[in-house]
Order: structure tokens, then C-alpha cells, then sequence
């Protein structure tokens, strides 16, 4: 009975350990919010410190100079529609908790982000092609992780959304501690206000 015992103990063992080690990565993230990426086959996921898988492996987490973190609880990620990324932000299960509906958008810090949104308002028909005439506003707007509006910062202009022809706005804004955020007026000439 003690060999049995013995023996199925370190079979469990063994199955615990198996299920904490990833092979075969092509990079790995740092500790962030207890979380850790890792790259395999083009796509990203998230381990505990302990090693256990807590995110699948995605394909849609952004990536740029580092890997993917978590920062405060939320995790930049991009879906392309039509050509053009929009992006949004998931938390620590996984889950999309702010819809990727922005043209750009910051990590998070001290319960911030800033993000460019894009408001359409359709102003009538065009009566020879029978299409809508549509004015687009894109704004710098500052959020919280739950993807509150609470401030609309610097306007942007010239931005064209064909896919062809796309760029990626940059932001202006930026969040300069733990209470203000900086941000060009009309003028071009920079703000300080808090958050």
C-alpha cells in the first residue's frame, strides 16, 4: 500500500510540474501585476509567477519595443477592422473590459490612460451618390480602468482613415505624475491641469 501510495504521489508530482513549464518560447516578458508573458508561435499569453498558464495564448496583445505587461490590472490590445487598429484593453482573466475602439492608446498609470478617440456625426446625404456625408473628431481623452471619459485633452487633425493610406496618430498628450496630466491646446501650446 505505501509503494502504491508512493507511486501515485509522485505521479502527481510530476503532472504539477509538467503543467508549470513552458518550452519552445521565443521570448519572455518581466513580472508585471504577478504576471509574466510569453511568446510562442507568433502569439503571446501569461503565466503566474508560479509558471501556470492564466491567459491562452492570443494573437491580439500589443507588442512594440517590449512584450506585453499588465499595468494596473489592464493590458493593451489591437484588433484591425477594415484595415485600420483600434485598440482596447483586457484584465488579468482575459477578459476585454474596454472595448478596442481607439485609434491609439497609452498603458495605464496611476489609474489613467489616454487614448484618441474617433466620434463620428453623420451631417446629411449626398444626394449623387446617395452616400452619407460624415465629420470625424479625434480627440485625446483621458480614462480610467473602467473606461470612464473624464477629460477630452488635445484634438487631432488631418487623420485619414483609409487603410492604404494609414498612419497611426501619435499622442501628445501624457500623464506627468500621479495628479497631472500635460496637453497641447488649440494654440499648440501645452497645458497642465490635474486629473
Amino acid at each position: 500500500m505505501k509503494k502504491l501510495l508512493l507511486f501515485l504521489l509522485s505521479g502527481v508530482f510530476t503532472l504539477i510540474l509538467s503543467a508549470q513549464e513552458h518550452s519552445g518560447l521565443a521570448a519572455v516578458g518581466e513580472l508585471s501585476d504577478g504576471l509574466i508573458s510569453v511568446e510562442k508561435d507568433g502569439k503571446w499569453a501569461f503565466i503566474d509567477q508560479e509558471g501556470a498558464l492564466v491567459i491562452d495564448y492570443r494573437d491580439d496583445l500589443v507588442t512594440g519595443e517590449k512584450a506585453p505587461e499588465f499595468k494596473e490590472g489592464r493590458c493593451l490590445i489591437q484588433q484591425t477592422k477594415e484595415g485600420i487598429p483600434y485598440y482596447g484593453y483586457i484584465d488579468t482573466s482575459g477578459e476585454i473590459v474596454i472595448e478596442p475602439i481607439y485609434l491609439n492608446a497609452t498603458a495605464f498609470k496611476d489609474g489613467y490612460a489616454i487614448v484618441l478617440k474617433m466620434e463620428e456625426q453623420v451631417r446629411g446625404t449626398n444626394q449623387y451618390l446617395n452616400k452619407e456625408i460624415i465629420d470625424r473628431n479625434f480627440d485625446e481623452v483621458l480614462i480610467n480602468t473602467q473606461g470612464d471619459e473624464l477629460k477630452y485633452l488635445t484634438a487631432h487633425k488631418g487623420v485619414l482613415l483609409d487603410a492604404k493610406k494609414y498612419k497611426q496618430p501619435e499622442m501628445v498628450s501624457k500623464i506627468v505624475s500621479s495628479g497631472l496630466v500635460a496637453f497641447k491646446d488649440e494654440s499648440g501650446k501645452w497645458k497642465v491641469a490635474k486629473l
